[in-house]
């Protein structure tokens, strides 16, 4: 894949993905964004470096041949804006987690998730259990 295939991506991670993928390049941004993060030559690389743990060895390794010691600023990520963190939550949300647990991965505020979890309540086609007729003896949707 080449970094036209990305256009909607900032340079800089145009450039990573490029050398290193999309996914390590999109890791790199959630955990990094906003941010200057040095990068170290292949032969410090060690084992436990965070890059490694973070996108995988051989995805650190070639960054790291790439970028050779340098420092590289990352802008926000393209998830970073209020519609990348409102799809965070409603996945969250989606995924069965608390409204705190899908805050705190969206970086959205908790009444912000509540009103995602109202908005997809009220779109859902599951009957409203409070809304008994009793005289047709059953839930009206």
């Amino acid at each position: 894949m080449t970094s036209e295939s990305w256009s909607w991506l900032p340079e800089t991670y145009r450039n990573i993905a490029d050398v290193a993928g999309l996914e390590a390049a999109l890791k790199i941004g959630d955990a990094y964004g906003g941010r200057r993060i040095h990068i170290p030559r292949p032969a410090r690389l060690t084992k436990d470096h965070w890059l490694r743990a973070l996108i995988g060895d051989e995805a650190a390794e070639a960054l790291c041949k790439w970028a050779d010691g340098s420092q590289i600023e990352l802008p926000l990520p393209p998830e970073a804006g209020v519609s990348g963190r409102r799809r965070r939550a409603e996945k969250a949300l989606a995924d069965g987690l608390s409204a705190d647990e899908a805050a705190r991965i969206s970086g959205r505020h908790v009444r912000s998730v509540y009103r995602y979890r109202q908005r997809r309540r009220e779109s859902d086609d599951t009957p409203d259990l409070f809304n008994f007729d009793p005289a047709r003896k059953r839930l009206d949707r």
